[in-house]
């Protein structure tokens, strides 16, 4: 991953960004500007077939999900003419002092030539946030 100033590049430079202001990257994790987590780049560039294989893996679930996680939508969106595919998934959190709740996880996927670009954000209400939308628009694949 290479960096300049706030413009990321991914796998050799096929998946670039800028980053919203306040938000850093790390480590292919993403930072909000009180430096808690709110994302990551998990798969990066992968050989997913297709949007559908996709959401259908997240609706599926997983064998390491943390009960009861659960396949909240799965969905097409469209962002100044570029297709994304979008799985919501929602988990419960517990910090251990008796403060619980759920948190959502909001995973992305878009076909880059032969290729498609996965990662995924993270908030506390299940809603896209101006600043995923953000996020979204400003990912280009070649």
């Amino acid at each position: 991953m290479g960096q300049n100033n706030n413009r990321f590049s991914i796998e050799d430079e096929n998946v670039s960004f800028d980053l919203p202001k306040g938000r850093k990257l790390s480590h292919m994790v993403f930072y909000d500007d009180t430096d808690q987590k709110v994302g990551e780049i998990g798969h990066g560039l992968t050989g997913m077939a297709s949007g559908g294989e996709f959401i259908n893996t997240y609706e599926n679930g997983f064998v390491d999900d943390m009960p009861p996680t659960t396949f909240v939508k799965g969905d097409t969106l469209f962002l100044d003419k570029t297709k994304w595919f979008y799985a919501l998934r929602r988990s419960e959190w517990e910090d251990g002092k008796g403060n619980a709740g759920f948190w959502y996880s909001h995973n992305f996927m878009r076909q880059c030539s032969t290729n498609s670009f996965q990662f995924v954000l993270y908030n506390y209400t299940g809603d896209l946030d101006p600043w995923m939308i953000q996020i979204l628009k400003e990912i280009e694949c070649k």
